[in-house]
Protein backbone atom coordinates (compact mmCIF):
# COMPACT_ATOMS: atom_id res chain seq x y z
CA UNK A 1 0.00 0.00 0.00
CA UNK A 2 2.44 2.91 0.82
CA UNK A 3 4.72 1.52 -2.50
CA UNK A 4 1.49 2.47 -4.30
CA UNK A 5 1.32 5.46 -2.55
CA UNK A 6 4.44 6.56 -3.15
CA UNK A 7 4.32 5.92 -6.60
CA UNK A 8 0.88 8.28 -6.91
CA UNK A 9 3.12 10.76 -5.20
CA UNK A 10 6.07 10.42 -7.45
CA UNK A 11 3.50 10.74 -10.55
CA UNK A 12 1.99 13.58 -9.50
CA UNK A 13 5.22 15.83 -8.66
CA UNK A 14 6.45 14.86 -11.62
CA UNK A 15 3.35 15.70 -13.78
CA UNK A 16 3.06 18.88 -11.36
CA UNK A 17 6.43 20.14 -12.12
CA UNK A 18 6.09 19.17 -16.01
CA UNK A 19 3.04 21.59 -15.81
CA UNK A 20 5.01 24.66 -14.05
CA UNK A 21 7.81 23.81 -16.69
CA UNK A 22 5.43 23.49 -19.58
CA UNK A 23 3.72 26.73 -18.15
CA UNK A 24 6.92 28.81 -18.47
CA UNK A 25 8.15 28.00 -21.30
CA UNK A 26 5.17 29.16 -22.86
CA UNK A 27 5.31 32.35 -21.22
CA UNK A 28 8.99 32.98 -22.07
CA UNK A 29 7.81 32.12 -26.17
CA UNK A 30 4.95 34.60 -25.82
CA UNK A 31 7.23 37.05 -24.53
CA UNK A 32 9.74 36.76 -27.10
CA UNK A 33 7.41 36.38 -29.49
CA UNK A 34 5.53 40.10 -27.99
CA UNK A 35 9.41 41.29 -28.45
CA UNK A 36 9.30 40.16 -31.81
CA UNK A 37 5.64 41.80 -33.10
CA UNK A 38 6.64 44.77 -30.99
CA UNK A 39 10.03 45.54 -32.39
CA UNK A 40 8.37 44.79 -36.42
CA UNK A 41 5.66 47.39 -34.94
CA UNK A 42 8.55 49.87 -34.55
CA UNK A 43 10.46 49.62 -37.75
CA UNK A 44 6.91 49.94 -39.28
CA UNK A 45 5.98 52.59 -37.73
CA UNK A 46 9.75 54.45 -37.90
CA UNK A 47 10.02 53.59 -41.53
CA UNK A 48 6.61 55.35 -42.35
CA UNK A 49 7.58 58.29 -40.71
CA UNK A 50 10.50 58.99 -42.82
CA UNK A 51 8.09 58.78 -46.37
CA UNK A 52 6.75 60.93 -44.47
CA UNK A 53 9.46 63.50 -43.58
CA UNK A 54 10.73 62.65 -47.64
CA UNK A 55 7.83 63.42 -49.26
CA UNK A 56 7.47 66.55 -46.89
CA UNK A 57 11.19 67.61 -47.71
CA UNK A 58 10.77 66.86 -51.57
CA UNK A 59 7.28 70.36 -51.49
CA UNK A 60 10.65 72.63 -50.75
CA UNK A 61 11.88 71.99 -54.25
CA UNK A 62 9.73 71.96 -57.31
CA UNK A 63 12.46 71.00 -59.12
CA UNK A 64 12.11 67.71 -58.12
CA UNK A 65 8.84 67.31 -56.51
CA UNK A 66 7.15 69.66 -59.49
CA UNK A 67 4.59 71.24 -57.62
CA UNK A 68 5.45 75.19 -56.89
CA UNK A 69 3.46 75.57 -53.90
CA UNK A 70 3.33 78.95 -51.52
CA UNK A 71 5.35 76.73 -48.99
CA UNK A 72 7.81 75.98 -51.19
CA UNK A 73 11.47 76.10 -49.25
CA UNK A 74 9.42 76.66 -45.97
CA UNK A 75 8.32 72.75 -45.28
CA UNK A 76 10.10 72.01 -41.85
CA UNK A 77 11.13 68.34 -40.41
CA UNK A 78 11.33 68.00 -37.12
CA UNK A 79 14.67 68.71 -35.93
CA UNK A 80 16.36 68.37 -39.87
CA UNK A 81 18.04 70.30 -42.04
CA UNK A 82 18.12 69.70 -45.70
CA UNK A 83 21.23 69.86 -47.93
CA UNK A 84 19.97 70.56 -51.13
CA UNK A 85 24.05 70.87 -52.61
CA UNK A 86 22.92 68.14 -55.14
CA UNK A 87 19.77 68.80 -56.16
CA UNK A 88 20.94 69.76 -59.91
CA UNK A 89 21.34 65.55 -59.66
CA UNK A 90 17.52 65.60 -57.85
CA UNK A 91 19.44 64.70 -54.65
CA UNK A 92 18.27 65.69 -51.06
CA UNK A 93 20.05 64.99 -48.09
CA UNK A 94 18.18 65.30 -44.58
CA UNK A 95 19.69 65.65 -41.99
CA UNK A 96 19.02 65.07 -38.49
CA UNK A 97 20.38 66.61 -35.25
CA UNK A 98 19.95 64.01 -32.74
CA UNK A 99 18.44 66.70 -30.23
CA UNK A 100 15.21 67.86 -31.37
CA UNK A 101 11.94 66.00 -29.14
CA UNK A 102 9.68 65.46 -32.39
CA UNK A 103 6.24 63.69 -32.48
CA UNK A 104 3.97 61.36 -29.54
CA UNK A 105 5.95 59.84 -28.36
CA UNK A 106 8.44 62.62 -27.87
CA UNK A 107 11.85 60.40 -29.49
CA UNK A 108 15.54 62.19 -30.99
CA UNK A 109 16.62 61.62 -34.86
CA UNK A 110 20.03 61.72 -35.22
CA UNK A 111 22.27 60.85 -38.95
CA UNK A 112 21.23 61.62 -42.46
CA UNK A 113 18.89 60.04 -44.61
CA UNK A 114 19.35 60.31 -48.83
CA UNK A 115 16.76 60.72 -51.60
CA UNK A 116 17.09 60.38 -55.18
CA UNK A 117 14.55 60.68 -57.33
CA UNK A 118 15.89 58.11 -59.70
CA UNK A 119 13.33 57.29 -62.15
CA UNK A 120 10.68 60.40 -64.04
CA UNK A 121 11.47 63.69 -64.36
CA UNK A 122 9.01 64.97 -60.95
CA UNK A 123 7.88 63.28 -57.90
CA UNK A 124 4.28 64.15 -59.03
CA UNK A 125 4.52 62.14 -62.30
CA UNK A 126 3.10 58.58 -62.75
CA UNK A 127 5.90 55.70 -61.96
CA UNK A 128 8.86 58.43 -60.22
CA UNK A 129 10.38 56.60 -57.93
CA UNK A 130 13.03 57.88 -55.23
CA UNK A 131 15.85 55.59 -53.89
CA UNK A 132 15.92 56.20 -50.16
CA UNK A 133 19.15 55.59 -48.49
CA UNK A 134 19.81 55.68 -44.56
CA UNK A 135 23.02 56.17 -43.22
CA UNK A 136 22.94 55.68 -39.44
CA UNK A 137 19.52 56.93 -39.47
CA UNK A 138 18.81 56.33 -35.51
CA UNK A 139 15.88 57.58 -33.81
CA UNK A 140 15.82 57.02 -29.67
CA UNK A 141 12.11 56.97 -27.87
CA UNK A 142 12.89 59.47 -24.97
CA UNK A 143 10.10 57.91 -22.69
CA UNK A 144 12.20 54.61 -22.31
CA UNK A 145 15.67 55.27 -24.22
CA UNK A 146 14.28 52.60 -26.67
CA UNK A 147 16.53 53.17 -29.96
CA UNK A 148 16.38 51.85 -33.47
CA UNK A 149 19.52 52.10 -35.67
CA UNK A 150 18.65 52.14 -39.93
CA UNK A 151 21.02 51.38 -42.75
CA UNK A 152 20.12 50.45 -46.31
CA UNK A 153 18.38 51.30 -49.21
CA UNK A 154 14.97 51.22 -49.68
CA UNK A 155 12.51 52.35 -53.23
CA UNK A 156 9.37 54.53 -52.93
CA UNK A 157 7.30 54.86 -56.57
CA UNK A 158 4.47 57.07 -56.69
CA UNK A 159 2.06 54.64 -58.50
CA UNK A 160 -1.30 56.59 -59.61
CA UNK A 161 0.70 60.43 -59.83
CA UNK A 162 -0.27 63.37 -57.71
CA UNK A 163 -3.76 65.46 -58.26
CA UNK A 164 -3.07 67.96 -55.66
CA UNK A 165 -6.16 68.84 -55.96
CA UNK A 166 -8.05 66.28 -56.06
CA UNK A 167 -6.49 64.74 -52.96
CA UNK A 168 -7.18 68.09 -51.08
CA UNK A 169 -10.85 67.96 -51.94
CA UNK A 170 -11.23 64.70 -50.45
CA UNK A 171 -11.95 63.03 -54.35
CA UNK A 172 -8.26 61.09 -55.05
CA UNK A 173 -5.79 60.07 -53.02
CA UNK A 174 -1.93 59.33 -52.95
CA UNK A 175 -0.87 55.81 -53.63
CA UNK A 176 2.69 54.63 -53.08
CA UNK A 177 4.84 51.66 -53.61
CA UNK A 178 7.63 50.78 -51.25
CA UNK A 179 10.24 48.11 -51.52
CA UNK A 180 13.62 47.34 -49.89
CA UNK A 181 16.25 44.22 -49.56
CA UNK A 182 19.35 44.07 -46.83
CA UNK A 183 17.79 46.72 -44.43
CA UNK A 184 19.23 46.16 -41.23
CA UNK A 185 17.80 47.98 -37.90
CA UNK A 186 19.84 47.78 -34.97
CA UNK A 187 18.06 47.52 -31.39
CA UNK A 188 19.03 49.02 -28.42
CA UNK A 189 18.06 46.18 -26.16
CA UNK A 190 20.80 44.25 -28.49
CA UNK A 191 20.22 42.28 -31.88
CA UNK A 192 19.81 43.53 -35.52
CA UNK A 193 16.93 42.69 -37.65
CA UNK A 194 17.61 41.95 -40.70
CA UNK A 195 14.83 42.38 -43.23
CA UNK A 196 12.99 43.12 -46.69
CA UNK A 197 10.08 45.07 -47.41
CA UNK A 198 7.00 44.97 -49.96
CA UNK A 199 4.15 47.30 -49.19
CA UNK A 200 1.52 50.15 -50.42
CA UNK A 201 0.38 52.89 -48.61
CA UNK A 202 -2.04 55.39 -49.38
CA UNK A 203 -3.17 58.79 -48.00
CA UNK A 204 -6.64 60.24 -48.21
CA UNK A 205 -8.49 63.01 -46.71
CA UNK A 206 -11.64 62.23 -45.44
CA UNK A 207 -14.62 65.21 -44.82
CA UNK A 208 -16.63 64.41 -42.28
CA UNK A 209 -19.97 65.87 -41.09
CA UNK A 210 -19.06 65.03 -37.18
CA UNK A 211 -15.72 65.57 -36.56
CA UNK A 212 -13.09 67.71 -38.48
CA UNK A 213 -11.83 66.52 -41.41
CA UNK A 214 -8.55 63.99 -41.27
CA UNK A 215 -6.57 62.24 -43.63
CA UNK A 216 -6.80 58.62 -43.25
CA UNK A 217 -3.64 56.66 -43.83
CA UNK A 218 -3.68 52.70 -45.13
CA UNK A 219 -0.65 50.32 -45.67
CA UNK A 220 -1.09 46.57 -46.78
CA UNK A 221 1.44 43.98 -47.57
CA UNK A 222 2.22 43.58 -51.41
CA UNK A 223 4.09 40.10 -52.14
CA UNK A 224 3.66 36.36 -51.60
CA UNK A 225 6.61 34.95 -49.53
CA UNK A 226 6.39 31.32 -48.39
CA UNK A 227 3.03 30.89 -50.30
CA UNK A 228 1.78 33.74 -47.67
CA UNK A 229 -0.33 36.47 -49.44
CA UNK A 230 -0.08 40.11 -48.63
CA UNK A 231 3.20 39.88 -47.02
CA UNK A 232 4.72 43.23 -45.51
CA UNK A 233 7.97 41.93 -44.32
CA UNK A 234 10.27 39.34 -43.93
CA UNK A 235 13.88 38.32 -42.62
CA UNK A 236 15.61 37.48 -39.42
CA UNK A 237 14.65 38.86 -36.29
CA UNK A 238 17.00 39.94 -32.92
CA UNK A 239 16.76 36.11 -32.26
CA UNK A 240 17.98 35.55 -35.85
CA UNK A 241 15.11 33.23 -36.35
CA UNK A 242 13.30 33.41 -40.06
CA UNK A 243 10.04 35.65 -40.05
CA UNK A 244 7.35 36.54 -42.01
CA UNK A 245 4.28 39.49 -41.34
CA UNK A 246 1.30 39.23 -43.71
CA UNK A 247 -1.98 40.93 -43.72
CA UNK A 248 -5.48 39.59 -42.93
CA UNK A 249 -6.95 42.86 -43.58
CA UNK A 250 -5.77 46.36 -44.49
CA UNK A 251 -3.99 48.26 -41.82
CA UNK A 252 -6.19 51.66 -41.52
CA UNK A 253 -5.27 54.54 -39.34
CA UNK A 254 -5.84 58.71 -39.56
CA UNK A 255 -4.98 61.84 -37.84
CA UNK A 256 -7.88 62.33 -35.78
CA UNK A 257 -6.90 59.68 -33.67
CA UNK A 258 -3.47 59.55 -34.61
CA UNK A 259 -1.47 57.90 -37.23
CA UNK A 260 0.30 55.11 -34.23
CA UNK A 261 -3.54 54.32 -32.92
CA UNK A 262 -5.26 52.37 -35.96
CA UNK A 263 -8.59 52.18 -36.29
CA UNK A 264 -8.77 48.31 -38.02
CA UNK A 265 -6.30 46.15 -39.73
CA UNK A 266 -5.14 42.29 -38.72
CA UNK A 267 -1.75 40.97 -39.36
CA UNK A 268 0.13 37.83 -38.66
CA UNK A 269 3.70 37.46 -37.75
CA UNK A 270 5.27 33.58 -38.01
CA UNK A 271 8.42 33.04 -36.43
CA UNK A 272 9.94 29.74 -35.32
CA UNK A 273 6.59 27.36 -35.83
CA UNK A 274 4.86 30.26 -33.47
CA UNK A 275 1.82 32.88 -34.79
CA UNK A 276 1.18 35.89 -33.09
CA UNK A 277 -2.45 37.26 -34.90
CA UNK A 278 -2.67 40.93 -34.16
CA UNK A 279 -6.16 42.63 -34.03
CA UNK A 280 -6.39 46.21 -34.54
CA UNK A 281 -9.38 48.80 -33.29
CA UNK A 282 -10.95 46.76 -30.28
CA UNK A 283 -12.70 47.96 -27.41
CA UNK A 284 -11.93 47.26 -23.87
CA UNK A 285 -13.67 43.48 -24.49
CA UNK A 286 -11.84 42.94 -27.78
CA UNK A 287 -14.68 43.19 -30.00
CA UNK A 288 -13.83 45.97 -32.93
CA UNK A 289 -14.64 48.92 -31.53
CA UNK A 290 -17.42 51.20 -33.60
CA UNK A 291 -16.54 54.56 -31.53
CA UNK A 292 -14.22 56.90 -33.73
CA UNK A 293 -11.06 56.15 -32.18
CA UNK A 294 -10.51 52.58 -31.24
CA UNK A 295 -9.35 51.50 -27.32
CA UNK A 296 -6.42 49.27 -28.55
CA UNK A 297 -5.50 46.05 -30.05
CA UNK A 298 -5.93 42.06 -29.39
CA UNK A 299 -2.90 39.77 -29.27
CA UNK A 300 -4.25 35.87 -30.33
CA UNK A 301 -1.17 33.75 -29.83
CA UNK A 302 -0.66 29.92 -31.34
CA UNK A 303 2.67 28.38 -30.32
CA UNK A 304 4.49 25.29 -31.47
CA UNK A 305 3.53 22.67 -29.26
CA UNK A 306 -0.23 23.97 -29.35
CA UNK A 307 -0.56 26.33 -26.69
CA UNK A 308 -2.94 29.02 -27.32
CA UNK A 309 -3.83 32.57 -25.14
CA UNK A 310 -5.22 35.98 -26.01
CA UNK A 311 -4.35 39.11 -24.44
CA UNK A 312 -6.08 43.21 -25.17
CA UNK A 313 -3.82 45.71 -24.92
CA UNK A 314 -4.74 49.31 -24.63
CA UNK A 315 -2.83 52.06 -27.14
Amino acid sequence: MKKHIWIAALVFAAAFTSCKKDDKENEESVTKLSTQAEDNNDTKSESDQTNTDVTDALENFSSINGRKAVTEGKKVICGCSIDSSQLENKILVLNFDGITPCGTPSRTRSGSIKVQLVEGDRWIHQGARLKITHNNFKVTRLKDSKSWTFNGDKYLTNVRGTNWLGFVAGLDSLLYRERGTGLTVALSGGGIINYSVARTTSWKVIKSQTISDYIQFSAMGDTTISGLANTDTWGTNRFDNAFTNNYLSRLVSNTYCQVWRPVRGELVHRANGNTLTLKMGVNEQGQTDTRDCAYGWKLNWLLANGATGEKIFSY
